[in-house]
């Protein structure tokens, strides 16, 4: 169990400790033999000992504990010009304890609000940047147009990602279907935005609903009025390649015979007027 922990220096004990302490000689020391009159410190002269003996530690931040914090006792036998020295505190809550409590489990320990950068941070930016998190409604807070591979290799990776994002974030497009109803094969994933804005919504239906129908279920997604003869909406599929272009559905067809698993669509009142600048 070497590899876990040190053996204290005391060769009576060579108890292997977990949470071994540094002492003043440069050696490690269990906590029962960690006190300078527990073992013979090279570095502590008789009078500091003696010193040491006399006065009154501060004690253990942990309630009700009278012990001596390590700290305290590491300050003690330390020379006051020793700005170097590594304190002997909790790395979370800054407290002083003992060596019974100095683990943070053993006195409930309370971190700071302020909370440090984490360490697997790259880690973190390349998760976030393939799955972003699922609190977040729009797929991108602004529209660009990506750069499509022109290697087939390189582009069928490309659809083969997208799609995993997309299915990973798409919600049911019909309020009245939850995920556990269709089954993944018998879904049409879509990206949706209202007339040209930069927001879209992943969403799915099942694939043989009719779009008119998915166009009624969109309206209620955005909270747009429902399409009469005075205020029409219109559903359009918006291409990869030519995203300036588009392509009006019309109502009466099944909308997976309009388009593919993975399309990019919006819904407009515009009839055949559109500005995708911005």
């Amino acid at each position: 169990m070497l590899h876990l922990g040190v053996q204290c220096s005391l060769e009576s004990c060579k108890t292997v400790d977990f949470l071994p302490i540094l002492c003043q000689c440069n050696k490690y020391f269990c906590r029962d033999h960690i006190q300078l009159d527990s073992h013979p410190c090279a570095a502590a002269s008789s009078n500091t000992l003696s010193n040491h003996k006399a006065q009154k530690l501060a004690r253990c931040d942990f309630k009700n504990c009278q012990k001596p914090s390590l700290e305290a006792f590491m300050a003690s036998i330390s020379n006051p010009e020793d700005s170097g020295r590594i304190r002997a505190v909790c790395e979370h809550c800054s407290l002083a304890f003992c060596a019974e409590h100095r683990h943070p489990k053993s006195h409930v320990c309370s971190p700071p609000l302020v909370q440090e950068e984490p360490k697997n941070k790259a880690a973190l930016k390349l998760l976030e940047k393939h799955f972003p998190s699922t609190n977040a409604t729009p797929l991108s807070s602004r529209r660009t147009i990506p750069k499509i591979p022109t290697d087939p290799a390189k582009l069928a990776k490309y659809h083969k990602v997208e799609m995993m994002k997309l299915r990973h974030h798409a919600k049911p497009g019909d309020p009245s279907k939850s995920n556990g109803d269709v089954p993944v094969d018998d879904r049409l994933h879509v990206k949706v935005s209202v007339d040209t804005s930069t927001d879209e919504k992943a969403l799915w239906f099942i694939k043989n609903i009719i779009t008119g129908k998915a166009l009624d279920c969109l309206a209620k997604q955005f909270g747009l009025p429902r399409p009469t003869g005075a205020n029409p909406l219109q559903l359009y599929l918006r291409a990869l390649t030519e995203p300036d272009t588009p392509t009006e559905l019309p109502n009466d067809k099944p909308l997976s015979l309009l388009v593919a698993d993975g399309s990019s669509l919006f819904i407009t009142t515009t009839t055949k007027t559109f500005d995708f600048t911005g």
